[in-house]
């Protein structure tokens, strides 16, 4: 059976425990996220060899320039 005692040893343990891991999760952060105008910054640079895709509007694919068809418009091939 529980009495005082033992439930006040839980507690005690229970708030050391929680001290121990507090402490410890102090030293993860060496430096604070950054906020409003770096963050923004930080989202609108793309990562390098990223590219934006565009519907072919002959077949519907997305893709960063043309499509591998002989019929797009954006073939530069299907040009000549």
């Amino acid at each position: 059976m529980l009495s005082l005692p033992k439930l006040l040893v839980l507690l005690a343990v229970g708030g050391l425990v929680f001290g121990i891991l507090a402490l410890a999760g102090r030293g993860r952060r060496k430096s604070p996220r950054p906020v409003g105008k770096a963050r923004k910054r930080e989202a609108e640079k793309a990562p390098p060899g990223v590219e934006d895709l565009t519907e072919c509007p002959v077949c519907g694919v997305y893709a960063s320039g043309a499509c591998e068809r002989p019929d797009c418009p954006r073939n530069p091939r299907a040009a000549a």
